[in-house]
C-alpha cells in the first residue's frame, strides 16, 4: 500500500464533496434523515485530505480537525458540539523536586466532547467521545486544543466519518 502524503493545509477547493440529490433532501425543513447523513459521512474521503503520522512504530492515517469540520458542515448542516467534562489526570510518578506543581509527562488532559447532528427523523442526535493528551514540551499545539480535536473527530467517527480508517 502506498504511503499517503501529508497535506499541510486543506483549502475549501480541495475539500470538494458532493451530496447526491434525493427527494428527502428537498424536504421543507432542509434536514436529512440520520441514515442519509451517516451514509454520506461513511464515504471514503479523497486521499489528498488524509494525513499520516508515525505512532508507536506504525503509520496511522487520520484527518485534521479542519477537514472534519468541513465534511460535517457539508453533510450535516447545523451540526454543533459541546465541551463537557475536562480534567487533568495524574499518573503516579516521582514529583519534580524543583517544581512540584508543574504537570509532568505523566499528567494527562482528558476532555469529553458531544457532537450533535440535526436530522429530519429523530431531531438532534448526540454522540460523545473523549480525547486524551499527554503533557509534553515537544508537542505541536497545546493539550486542551489537541485533546478537544481528538474528541471531536472521535465523536464524528461515531456517525461514520472516516471510520474506515480504523479497521479494528
Amino acid at each position: 500500500m502506498e504511503e499517503t502524503q501529508i497535506v499541510e493545509e486543506v483549502t475549501e477547493d480541495e475539500v470538494n464533496f458532493k451530496v447526491e440529490e434525493s427527494a428527502t433532501q428537498e424536504k421543507k425543513s432542509g434536514l436529512r434523515t440520520l441514515k442519509e447523513i451517516t451514509d454520506d459521512l461513511s464515504k471514503e474521503l479523497p486521499e489528498r485530505v488524509i494525513k499520516t503520522r508515525k505512532q508507536g512504530g506504525a503509520t496511522v492515517k487520520y484527518i485534521s480537525w479542519v477537514t472534519a469540520t468541513k465534511v460535517l458542515s457539508h453533510y450535516a448542516p447545523g451540526w454543533q458540539y459541546k465541551i463537557g467534562d475536562f480534567k487533568v489526570v495524574s499518573v503516579p510518578t516521582t514529583p519534580d523536586a524543583k517544581n512540584p506543581n508543574k504537570p509532568t509527562s505523566n499528567s494527562l488532559f482528558v476532555v469529553e466532547v458531544s457532537l450533535g447532528i440535526p436530522t429530519s427523523d429523530f431531531g438532534t442526535i448526540w454522540r460523545s467521545a473523549t480525547g486524551i493528551e499527554t503533557y509534553n514540551d515537544k508537542m505541536f499545539g497545546d493539550v486542551a486544543s489537541n485533546s478537544t480535536s481528538m474528541a471531536l473527530r472521535r465523536a464524528a467517527s461515531l456517525f461514520g466519518l472516516c471510520r474506515y480508517l480504523y479497521p479494528n
